[in-house]
């Protein structure tokens, strides 16, 4: 099953962010759990992967429990960053 996590800003600052599951549903496929999330938003981008979405940066590397894909997403104004991890 794949599931959504939720990346944050570590608390302790200096740049780095923090991964944190998400309480939802597994999905069978990335592919399916991608298309629920391209419903709530019109624009993602997975990091190292595609083009960066305007206002994303490239956080790879600066992530606590990074999982395997990482993705910037636009929701509204917000940048907002998740990953994908199989469990």
């Amino acid at each position: 099953m794949h599931y959504e996590i939720s990346i944050v800003a570590n608390p302790s600052g200096f740049g780095e962010f923090q991964a944190q599951p998400i309480n939802g549903e597994g999905w069978d496929s990335a592919c399916d759990l991608l298309a629920g999330i391209a419903n709530n938003t019109a624009e993602y981008s997975e990091l190292g992967v595609d083009d960066l979405i305007e206002g994303a940066e490239d956080i790879r590397g600066r992530i606590h429990s990074e999982p395997p894909r990482v993705f910037a997403a636009r929701f509204g104004d917000a940048i907002r960053y998740f990953g994908i991890a199989e469990l």
